[in-house]
């Protein structure tokens, strides 16, 4: 049942991300790279970016089988400030690098 959430959360993420300015899958989004994205501008992927991030912290809570809940802890907004800050700091780095190091530091709170 778990899988099957997460599924329809990265669809209902792809559909609203082809919604935006850029029609990419919601999967592709975490591929980009971190220069690719301060380039491209934090306004202009905001959107994109969010339901991206909110998908891929629901996804973790689904799939990981413990007590820490990071969607409780966090906002996608908030994520955003985060993963744009590490971007700067590691621009060859790729986006689910940078939400893979925000759950980490969300679990060392």
């Amino acid at each position: 049942m778990k899988y099957v959430a997460a599924l329809v959360a990265m669809i209902t993420a792809s559909s609203a991300a082809a919604m935006g300015t850029e029609h990419r899958p919601a999967a592709e989004i975490g591929t980009t790279t971190c220069a690719t994205h301060i380039s491209r501008g934090e306004a202009d992927n905001h959107n994109n970016i969010a339901i991206w991030m909110a998908g891929y912290l629901s996804a973790y809570d689904l799939l990981t089988h413990n007590n820490f809940k990071v969607i409780k802890t966090s906002d996608p907004d908030t994520a955003l400030v985060w993963i744009a800050q590490w971007c700067r700091d590691n621009p060859k780095r790729r986006l689910n690098d940078a939400a893979a190091n925000y759950v980490l530091t969300l679990w060392r709170k």
